[in-house]
Formats: structure tokens, C-alpha cells, sequence
């Protein structure tokens, strides 16, 4: 009689065990993973958009994820993942000693989520404010150093997103790319960064200029997902427009969704201008052709971001269009660059769906790429973009010459 109770006991709580994750279990339509990285500083503000998201909770139409490393003090982290339930954090597991900086521990939270939490869409948000990014020495560079780790030193590069997030679309999610990676972070609305995720994933959404300290409106958009069945363009779309409802008093302050499908129209196109451009820069015309260029690249004729280091592509392209009859090369040399350029202005409608907000960025198209006016950051040149696109590099260093 004993046995047979401790059997009734034990399948009893083996149901109600069963019951408590089948929410989190069952295939949904999304699962939201945001990757979560804060200074002891920053901390509050990582609590309010917890508090935010958890104004949603998941549900059945979607699993909300957060995998948050606090710097609690000099030298000593703490690491948590955190099932999001309405009104609440569910910490899934004990509290763990992880370097946000550190490829390994990226790997741990995607496959974390990939693995048991399985959905039909998966969106990946990187929301790092690891310390005062802007004013770090560290990040002063081409690389941006994201979810740098004050203990460690230590960052994600571009080949770590990219090695990671494309092991596991092959070996988790049986070849399916992600459908959207954000960045809740300032400076990487930029052609090298999006260019990287375009193997592995559909939408790419970032920042030209600094994020708010606020980011992200999470509970306005996550409600979305969590009330309707939506498809990706319409999760960023709304993504972008809840951000635009709450900055968009703002001088200037950006948000864009790059459709990573057609990117590649584009840097096809950034190639061939490069080519182009660094052909103006071999001949006997050189200071002549590289002043043009220089007024092409001014900040007060050029949006530019993070310290002048990057400058708007879109309005790079309206200048060099502007200013092309300057150049020493033939008329039908000239028609033939004035047409690429065009083909590349029409191409930022399809790949950008921005929303650019304030009154100084209506000329702004949403890209940016890494423009040196003195010397080349060596980092630059380990770049995943750098690697497999090289035209760009090259005229670069035929400009500083």
C-alpha cells in the first residue's frame, strides 16, 4: 500500500512538473531572447526594461527571454537567466559567474534558447550598456567592442556573433537563420555589422547614432507579439514605430531595419563605387580628385556618428553625386559612375526600412560605414566585412596615402 502511494506521489509531481514548462516547451510562434549586459551603473535601467517586458509575460504565443550578466562590482559578476512571466523574472537555474565578453557564454544563452525553446520565429536582442560605451577609451576604435566585460577586458567581436549565431542555424535549427537580431546599443547601424549577420539571419535593426538610455520600448512591442500572430517585417516594423513613438521629440536619434535578404544588392553596388573611387586616386589628378572627395565626407555637408569615425552612406552618395563633375575622368566614364551611384540611391528604400526621427535626420538614409580621414584602426582590417569585402579597404588607403 506504501509503494503504491509513493508511485501516486511521484507521478503526481512528475505531472505537475510537467505542467509548469509546458508553456515554456510547447513549439510557439516566437521566442525573444535578449542578451543583457550591464555595468553596476547601468544596472537600474537593465531592471526597467525587465519590469517593461515582464508588463507582457510570455505566453502561448511567445517565450521572452533574458540572459543578464551585471558587473555588481569591480571584478565580480553575476549571471542569470530569466524566464519572463507576467508580472514577474522566473530565474531558470542558479546564479552563475559568466564573462558577457567571452564568446563561450553567447553560445551558452543562443543555444539555451534555440535548444528549450523551441518556436517557429526567434528574434535576438543584444542590449549592452556594459559601461559608459561612448567615453571608453576601448571603445574609441572600429571595432565597437560590444558587451565589453570591465573585469575581463574582454568583448564580442563581429566573428563571434557570426560564428555562433550560424553554428547553431545549422546544427539546432536545422539550417533556418535567426529572423531578427537587434542591437539595443549605440553606433551599429553600419554596413560591416549588418554585412556580418546576413548569413545567418533575415532582419537586421540597429542604431546609426546613441541609443537611448531608455532603448527599447519593450513592453509596446512585445504586447504585439504576444496578442497576434505576426510575421517578422511586421515584429520590426513594429519595433521601430514604438521606438518612434517615444524619442521622436528628439533632434536626431535613429532607428533602422535592414532587410538582410537584398543587402547584398548593395554592397555589390558599395564595391563597385569603391572601385571607382579609388581609380580617382591612382592617377596624376590625385589631390585634385581626393579634395573633392574630402569636401564629399565634410561633417557639416555629411552626417557623421561616433566621433566622425562614421558617416552616413546614403548622403556620402548624394554628395558624391553633387560634386562628380568635378572629377577628372572622361563623359562617359562620368555617365556610367553617376548611373551606379543612382542604382545605389534606389536600392536604400528596399534594403533600409528606417525610421529616422527628429528634425535634423530627414536626410539621413540609415547605414552608416567606417570612414578614416587620417589613419586606418588595424582592427578594421580583421573585420568580417574587411575579409570578404575588400574594395572598400583599398580605397580607404589610397585616400590617406
Amino acid at each position: 500500500m506504501k509503494k503504491r502511494l509513493m508511485l501516486f506521489v511521484i507521478s503526481v509531481a512528475m505531472c505537475m512538473m510537467s505542467v509548469l514548462f509546458v508553456d515554456a516547451r510547447a513549439q510557439k510562434p516566437w521566442t525573444v531572447l535578449v542578451y543583457m549586459t550591464a555595468s553596476f551603473e547601468k544596472a537600474p535601467y537593465a531592471f526597467l526594461n525587465i519590469r517593461e517586458m515582464a508588463h507582457v509575460g510570455s505566453n502561448d504565443m511567445v517565450n521572452i527571454l533574458v540572459y543578464l550578466t551585471i558587473e555588481e562590482k569591480k571584478g565580480v559578476t553575476k549571471t542569470k537567466k530569466l524566464y519572463i512571466e507576467k508580472g514577474k523574472a522566473r530565474q531558470i537555474g542558479s546564479s552563475m559567474v559568466r564573462d558577457s565578453g567571452d564568446v563561450a557564454t553567447f553560445m551558452e544563452a543562443v543555444q539555451w534558447s534555440a535548444v528549450d525553446y523551441p518556436s517557429d520565429h526567434s528574434a535576438i536582442v543584444i542590449w549592452d550598456r556594459a559601461g559608459d560605451a561612448e567615453y571608453k577609451t576601448v571603445y574609441r576604435s572600429a571595432v565597437k567592442n560590444i558587451c565589453y566585460s570591465d573585469s575581463t577586458d574582454r568583448s564580442l567581436s563581429d566573428y563571434d556573433f557570426v560564428n555562433v549565431l550560424s553554428w547553431v542555424k545549422d546544427n539546432v535549427r536545422g539550417g533556418v537563420p535567426f529572423d531578427i537580431i537587434a542591437f539595443d546599443t549605440s553606433f551599429l547601424a553600419t554596413i560591416e555589422m549588418a554585412y556580418a549577420f546576413s548569413s545567418c539571419a533575415h532582419y537586421y535593426v540597429a542604431s546609426q547614432d546613441s541609443i537611448s538610455i531608455d532603448g527599447f520600448q519593450y513592453a509596446s512591442w512585445l504586447r504585439s507579439l504576444s496578442v497576434n500572430r505576426l510575421v517578422p517585417a511586421e515584429v520590426v516594423a513594429r519595433l521601430v514605430t514604438t521606438y518612434d513613438q517615444e524619442y521622436s521629440l528628439d533632434d536626431f536619434t535613429s532607428l533602422s531595419v535592414v532587410d538582410l535578404s537584398l543587402l547584398s544588392l548593395l554592397v555589390n553596388n558599395i564595391n563597385a563605387v569603391s572601385c571607382v573611387l579609388a581609380s580617382l586616386l591612382e592617377e596624376k589628378h590625385f589631390e585634385e580628385n581626393k579634395h573633392i572627395i574630402k569636401k564629399c565626407v565634410n561633417k557639416n555637408l555629411c552626417f557623421s556618428f561616433d566621433g566622425h569615425r562614421y558617416i552616413d552612406i546614403k548622403n556620402f552618395y548624394k554628395n558624391i553625386l553633387k560634386y562628380s563633375i568635378n572629377f577628372h575622368m572622361s563623359l562617359f566614364t562620368l555617365h556610367k559612375f553617376h548611373n551606379l551611384l543612382n542604382d545605389g540611391l534606389s536600392l536604400f528604400p528596399l534594403v533600409v526600412k528606417k525610421r529616422v526621427l527628429g528634425k535634423k535626420s530627414k536626410d539621413v538614409g540609415g547605414l552608416s560605414v567606417y570612414f578614416s580621414r587620417y589613419s586606418i584602426d588595424q582592427l578594421y582590417y580583421g573585420l568580417y566585412w574587411s575579409k570578404n569585402n575588400a574594395d572598400w579597404l583599398f580605397f580607404l588607403e589610397k585616400y590617406i596615402v
